[in-house]
């Protein structure tokens, strides 16, 4: 019995220990040693969740932050070096990185405040590296206030949620572009251990009015194939470009030999049965088939090679590697062909690599050198530098901004004797993207690239929404939008714009700009708040104290606004309603919310609007407000769907935070109740009723 009873005891210890915060922190070390960074993040978080040793906590918040800010998603990462920052008085180490990837989310002022505290606790002489952050801003600041000359466009077709990225033009044909992707539909059914991506494949898109469409029989099964002739061209949905080159392992970051018509691509697949890192393989193209697949043997294969990039005549291969011999981190090398073999490899030199890293060389036509670097005179994250031949020496130079920006921009690639091309970034939501860009002349008369903004309170994801310029010397155009709704609009002098943003279900709105001459300062904004059909929008100014009802000067603003909103739109009707927080009895509260609604709509009156176009309502406490972006973005302990009811309230520590949850309830919001289309021609309904 007393052996039964201690071999239960020595069981229920050693469980205890495989459970304990050390167990699964040690395993998240030996996880994170191996590359492993995905996985050793869970083990960190379960580590963290396990203790309430605050010091311990703050220790495994850094190294969660760690492993997420190597597998390049600084979001998560700023996450958790804010719960290390927040478990400690003093650490330095979490607020260098928490700065860092901040500056990558393109949030440079909580950045720049990281810094200052770090600052507050190392002095300049222990500094060393992190001292470079100050440049960063400064660099960021200026650049982005003298942008160099170039236009940028996300390649929607091309990009999904996932990571797409090392662009190249399909044997010189400008409308075919091979891209690595790690979207699903690839070859490889498991997850990359190192990021918890799926693996990369090349894929494939062509512009072309072309479209294959299949054909199926009533059970759903494909039987056929068949080819739509369309008005217009575009890009077609990606495909794979098959087995012959992607593999269930990394496939990627490649280029065409034009003049033996080789594809050379980087792999991670294994050499003899064994995981040897990334090698460059070449494959022939033979029209629409590929020829016999080799690994392109440069180095040892205990080395890992990637990124090819061949010279025009083919007589050169660029290529990236961490191999002993270099400056520290990747660095660019190059190796000849000598007798149709390739010689020994020799590194780029000083001029070209540091002991940062430099990755994605690309080799122009004309004989510049493009790459990707993390050194410390970029915006933050990689950058795009080009490095131009001079004798034995390289010049080389950063392309600024808007080719770079706070996130990582890589794997640029030119259309052959062009200045415009296409590369990846990681500026919109933190995913790898394919951008194009397009160098264009300074005009003289430009006198600034103005900056604007559509915002709507739940956000533009999946909104149909157009701005349209038209200018009294130039024409009309449209402009495209970034992911975050920001557009930017050259201003020549002495001329007219009206821009007009629409969508469906949105009032349409307008703002005039009047250009003088060049040396004109101009005041413009350009930032638009639309205004949804039947979706309720929080009047941000109209705002009333604890059982108060007078109408203050920023609410008199706010409603002179909506006045203007009326005049413009002589069309709508508008429902006003009037909301309380739950302190105070609710028949004190309800009275409360008719006086409000009732200030609020006899204010419009006065000013001009038909009492008929109002309907007043008031909610009282019955409505507590349900958190849209807008609420999220500029409060962090508030995500979007929250219901602020008394429960939620009841739940926060933070008596601040309870008092603005509170206040986001003692709110008036307006709601476009119908849009009155009587006077609407009977021209355009004829020309529906055609449709």
């Amino acid at each position: 019995m007393k052996v039964l009873a201690g071999t239960t005891f020595c069981l229920s210890l050693l469980f205890c220990m495989a459970c304990s915060p050390q167990y699964y922190a040690r395993k998240g070390d030996q996880l994170f040693d191996k590359g492993l960074y995905h996985q050793s993040e869970s083990k960190y978080d379960k580590a963290y969740e396990k203790s309430d040793d605050h010091i311990f906590k703050s220790d495994i918040a850094l190294k969660a932050g760690l492993s997420f800010e190597k597998i390049n998603q600084p979001k998560k990462a700023a996450r958790w070096y804010k719960k290390a920052t927040r478990r400690r008085d003093s650490f330095p180490d979490a607020l260098t990185h928490l700065a860092q990837v901040e500056i990558k989310n393109g949030n440079v002022e909580d950045a720049e405040e990281a810094f200052s505290i770090y600052k507050d606790y190392v002095p300049e002489n222990a500094r060393g590296d992190e001292e470079r952050l100050v440049g960063v801003f400064e660099r960021i600041k200026e650049w982005k206030d003298n942008p160099q000359a170039y236009i940028i466009r996300p390649m929607h077709k091309l990009n999904s949620p996932a990571s797409e990225f090392a662009p190249l033009y399909y044997s010189g044909d400008t409308n075919i572009i091979v891209f690595t992707s790690t979207r699903k539909g690839g070859f490889g059914v498991k997850q990359d251990g190192v990021t918890g991506d799926n693996y990369s494949n090349l894929y494939r898109s062509d512009y072309t009015n072309e479209v294959k469409r299949d054909v199926k029989n009533k059970r759903g099964k494909v039987i056929d194939s068949k080819t739509i002739i369309k008005d217009e061209f575009e890009w077609q949905r990606p495909v794979s470009i098959g087995d012959s080159v992607n593999s269930v392992f990394n496939d990627g970051a490649a280029c065409i030999d034009l003049k033996t018509n080789t594809l050379y691509f980087t792999s991670s697949r294994k050499v003899d049965g064994k995981d040897r890192g990334t090698k460059i393989y070449s494959i022939a193209i033979q029209g629409d088939e590929w020829g016999e697949l080799s690994k392109i043997d440069i180095v040892a294969d205990s080395l890992s090679v990637g990124h090819p990039s061949v010279s025009s005549d083919g007589e050169t291969l660029y290529f990236a590697s961490d191999m002993a011999g270099g400056y520290g981190g990747n660095d660019i090398w190059m190796v000849k062909s000598e007798g149709g073999q390739w010689g020994s490899p020799v590194n780029m030199g000083a001029d070209i690599n540091t002991d940062k890293n430099e990755i994605f060389p690309y080799i122009r036509d004309n004989g510049m050198l493009y790459f990707a670097s993390d050194r410390l005179e970029g915006m933050g994250g990689l950058d795009l530098y080009v490095a131009k031949p001079r004798t034995d020496v390289w010049d080389v130079e950063n392309m600024k901004y808007p080719i770079n920006s706070e996130a990582d921009d890589f794997s640029i690639v030119f259309q052959s004797g062009e200045n415009k091309g296409l590369f990846a970034s990681s500026r919109n939501k933190g995913n790898d993207d394919i951008f194009s860009f397009e160098k264009v002349e300074i005009d003289p008369m430009i006198i600034e690239f103005a900056e604007g903004k559509i915002s709507f309170d739940e956000g533009l994801a999946g909104r149909n929404i157009r701005v349209r310029v038209e200018s009294d010397k130039d024409g009309n155009s449209n402009i495209n939008l970034n992911d975050k709704g920001e557009f930017k609009l050259p201003i020549r002098a002495n001329t007219k714009y009206t821009i007009t943003v629409s969508g469906d279900d949105f009032l349409t709105e307008k703002k005039v700009i009047e250009a003088g001459n060049v040396d004109e300062k101009l005041n413009l904004d350009l930032n638009f708040e639309l205004k949804g059909v039947g979706v309720p929008i929080r009047l941000k100014n109209v705002l009333f104290g604890f059982n108060e009802w007078v109408l203050t000067d920023e609410a008199k603003t706010a409603l002179s606004d909506l006045v203007m909103t009326m005049k413009t739109h002589s069309d709508i009707v508008i429902e006003l309603s009037s909301h309380t927080d739950y302190v105070g009895p609710k028949l004190v509260n309800d009275s409360v919310s008719q006086l409000r609604a009732k200030v609020c709509v006899d204010y419009l009156v006065e000013q001009g609007v038909d009492r008929s176009r109002l309907k007043a309502l008031s909610f009282g406490e019955t409505k507590p407000w349900v958190v849209k972006q807008e609420g999220q973005d500029k409060y962090p302990f508030l995500k979007v769907g929250d219901i602020l009811n008394k429960a939620f309230i009841y739940k926060l520590v933070n008596e601040e935070d309870k008092q603005v949850a509170m206040q986001m309830n003692r709110r008036t919001e307006i709601k476009i109740e119908r849009i009155n289309k009587e006077s609407e021609s009977r021209t355009d309904r004829s020309k529906r009723s055609k449709r």
